[in-house]
């Protein structure tokens, strides 16, 4: 047992501290910044997606323990369908709280408002038109892309 403890311990040192004499490696940012999430940024973000997700992602476990309470306890009786639908329902706002999360934090460098609709149009909008841009450039190669000819159609086919 004291062998166990003391490997646990030894594990959790080395990949806690870096070797002594050794700074710890971090990265280095991107040269090309339109790929890259800003550190204020993504905290932004995962702020929100805790908040927006986190809520309804805790209501629809504690309903599972809150039912049972009330079932076993003869105080009312829920069927097996409510319990489905409302943990299904609670789930389901979890998930579209990690987009809402996501598309309500403000992208640029200063903090927006506190719900995030203003935000939340205007990233979507950005994210659409971001969309429409690739799927015209798409249609442009495909377009630009020659025809094969009827012999290399032809060596193709098996």
């Amino acid at each position: 047992m004291a062998g166990k403890k003391k490997a646990k311990g030894a594990l959790k040192a080395a990949v806690s501290t870096p070797p002594r004499g050794r700074t710890p490696y971090v990265p280095p940012l991107p040269q090309d910044r339109s790929n890259y999430i800003p550190p204020e940024v993504s905290r932004r973000m995962v702020r929100r997606v805790a908040f927006f997700a986190g809520i309804p992602t805790v209501l629809g476990i504690s309903s599972f323990v809150v039912n049972y309470f009330l079932i076993v306890n003869h105080v009312v009786t829920i069927s097996n369908l409510f319990t489905f639908v409302e943990t299904l329902s609670l789930f389901g706002l979890g998930f579209v709280g990690i987009s809402y999360g996501v598309l309500s934090a403000s992208w640029e460098d200063e903090a927006g408002s506190l719900w995030g609709g203003r935000e939340f149009r205007q990233n979507v909008g950005s994210l659409w038109q971001a969309w429409r841009e690739y799927s015209r450039e798409k249609r442009l190669q495909k377009s630009a892309s020659p025809p094969l000819s009827q012999s290399e159609s032809d060596s193709s086919d098996p």
